[in-house]
């Protein structure tokens, strides 16, 4: 049979690894540091000359900290497929090296409320995106696409888009787990 004294250390021992393991997980961005922010995004054209046309793709940049008022951020990576309805479909991937001026994010008061960008296509000229986020958008949300055709014509389309977690944040879920499981295991052995 187990003393007071060992039963009392060993739930020490696990409530300081339960809470050690939270603590770090927390703590991987400290308030001071800005933050990689992936997301996914995907809809249709809706309206113009590319009615019709699909598009799914990632985006990456760092979140502004502590910022006030309007905030322009540079997108670190992107990569979008646009996908058209002729058959067999065309499809055109572009990435931030196709930009000429730099996709980016505007926040405002600490709110991400768009993403903008140009490419250059080979038929169309220059094309210019134009997403709108709901504001306060946070993990998931709505968004509204507006494009412009530097040679004429424009038009809307739908997009969503959906936070990508970071492959840190979930091994270190996978890591709570463990340990909660691994301590939840060790407490229900019989003694000996």
């Amino acid at each position: 049979m187990l003393s007071n004294q060992t039963l009392v250390f060993n739930k020490l021992v696990g409530i300081t690894a339960t809470v050690a393991t939270v603590g770090l997980t927390l703590a991987t961005v400290s308030p001071a540091q800005a933050q990689t922010l992936t997301l996914s995004v995907n809809g249709s054209i809706e309206s113009g000359n590319l009615l019709g046309t699909t598009y799914t793709g990632t985006f990456s940049f760092d979140e502004p900290v502590g910022s006030m008022g309007e905030v322009f951020v540079p997108v670190d990576s992107l990569s979008i497929t646009f996908t058209d309805t002729e058959v067999p479909p065309n499809t055109a991937t572009f990435t931030e090296a196709d930009m000429p001026s730099g996709p980016e994010v505007l926040y405002l008061d600490g709110d991400l409320l768009g993403l903008s960008f140009s490419v250059e296509d080979a038929q169309l000229g220059t094309v210019t995106f134009d997403f709108t986020f709901n504001p306060g958008f946070t993990e998931v949300g709505q968004a509204s696409l507006f494009y412009n055709i530097q040679g004429g014509g424009s038009g809307t389309g739908t997009a969503e888009f959906e936070v990508v977690p970071e492959p840190t944040t979930m091994l270190a879920s996978f890591g709570i787990l463990g340990v909660l499981g691994w301590y939840r295991r060790r407490s229900k052995k019989p003694s000996r």
